[in-house]
């Protein structure tokens, strides 16, 4: 997930991806692993690739309540049926000065349709069911700092509010009857909290850590599965990952410590990015060197990407490249992933998207950033529809440019080269964002 790690960014090619693909290095400098075994599980979403045997249908929805909850208390989500449609479509966030939106583009027809929109603030964090059905989000509740969690039907009805905190974070389950969040975020605190859907019911199920000089402060990154959560770890006075990942197994109660974390990935650095296997097997980490934060940070290689088992223990190298930053990496089928490189420094002439098989062979370009560009896949959330289409044919992007001054959406088919741009806004007026990806 996440998110809750600053999320990296890349783009651009090389000489013999045309030839040759899967025994070749275009970069000159692989270490491949051992191919991994063909997994036999499902994965957390099933693409839509036809009409379903039954005719679903949608229902009106009923009365929802969008004021905040008492203080400390939280609302259960009102949930009706919807019938999805059959196009692929993109949600995504369009922030300006005077209006925040939710927004849906038809990957097909180009036709795009305001979900939900409000005036005068902005909307963060939002995120997709696995159902693709609904929208979980926030906004401001008014107070300094506090927000109110949000969720709203894919066809704009049942705008609802379920709780209202000094929250972040949001990671909505594999299941979709939990939402994880960080409450009452500040550097030197924060616990992590659960939001129990069907009932309201609030646990907190790891309790803030004592906010001492390198002390490990945590945020929920992503769920590994119902039961586990990743856990990015924090030095004390940043926002920024720069520790090592923990998983939180949910399953043994509430009120945890942070000495009951199991540490999975044992890292100290500014570039790190993780996804899990479709089956919940392995976990995929990317590390590259990075100075982290300041005016003229380093980003360059050597990049890395290894496997281990998803709870940890022994680990494999599937690619490593002396050179590049590979800043993000995500999974997005049985064998392939996604990944970023991003050098800040150095040689540039790669950076971009690519995809790869998850054994470190096939390596393929599919963006160019240019000078100046930054890439970034979703922020929020690292379930395979937060970044590809339902029917797994299509991906979507963001790319800044002119020195953060412009931000840009864009979709582009995973066999091409040639994305499109379909939202763009200026810094000084508001922001864009990817949410994911739905059919209607």
């Amino acid at each position: 997930m996440v998110r809750p790690l600053s999320r990296a960014i890349a783009l651009t090619a090389s000489c013999c991806l045309m030839v040759l693909l899967a025994a070749c290095d275009p970069f000159g400098s692989v270490v491949p692993g051992p191919t991994p075994i063909a997994s036999t599980g499902s994965a957390p979403v099933t693409p839509t690739t036809g009409r379903a045997t039954s005719t679903p249908t949608t229902a009106p929805m009923p009365a929802t309540q969008t004021t905040c909850p008492t203080a400390g208390t939280a609302r259960a989500a009102v949930f009706a049926p919807l019938a999805l449609g059959y196009h692929q479509n993109i949600v995504y966030i369009f922030n300006t000065s005077g209006s925040a939106e939710i927004k849906r583009y038809d990957a097909s027809t180009g036709k795009k349709v305001i979900i939900v929109n409000f005036p005068n603030i902005n909307i963060d964090d939002a995120q997709i069911s696995p159902d693709g059905k609904w929208i979980l989000f926030t906004t401001p509740a008014g107070l300094a700092g506090a927000k109110a969690l949000q969720l709203v039907r894919m066809d704009g009805q049942g705008l609802q509010t379920m709780y209202c905190s000094s929250l972040t974070s949001i990671e909505w389950s594999p299941d979709q009857k939990t939402v994880a969040f960080k409450d009452a975020d500040q550097i030197g605190g924060g616990e992590i909290d659960l939001l129990d859907l069907a009932t309201g019911h609030l646990q907190v199920v790891l309790a803030a850590p004592a906010a001492t000089v390198g002390s490990i402060l945590v945020a929920s990154a992503s769920w590994l599965d119902n039961t586990h959560i990743y856990i990015a770890s924090f030095v004390n006075g940043y926002k920024e990952p720069q520790g090592s990942l923990y998983e939180l197994d949910i399953a043994k109660g509430a009120h945890q410590q942070v000495s009951d974390l199991i540490k999975i990935f044992d890292y100290t650095g500014y570039c790190l990015s993780f996804d899990s296997s479709v089956d919940n097997s392995k976990l995929f980490v990317s590390t590259c060197h990075s100075t982290g934060p300041g005016i003229s940070p380093i980003q360059q290689g050597p990049g890395t990407i290894i496997a281990e088992p998803a709870l940890g223990s022994s680990q494999t190298t599937v690619y490593t490249n002396p050179t590049l930053a590979i800043t993000t990496v995500r999974v997005i089928s049985n064998t392939t992933m996604l990944l970023l490189i991003q050098n800040l420094t150095g040689d540039t002439s790669h950076n971009g998207l690519w995809k790869m098989n998850l054994d470190g062979t096939g390596l393929i370009r599919l963006t160019t950033a240019g000078v100046g560009q930054m890439s970034s896949l979703n922020g929020t959330s690292q379930f395979t529809w937060s970044n590809i289409s339902r029917d797994a044919s299509m991906y979507a992007m963001e790319i800044s440019s002119n020195n953060n001054t412009t931000e840009a959406l864009l979709i582009g088919s995973l066999e091409s080269t040639s994305p499109s741009t379909f939202a763009t806004v200026s810094r000084t007026v508001g922001n864009v964002a990817i949410v994911g990806w739905t059919t209607m």
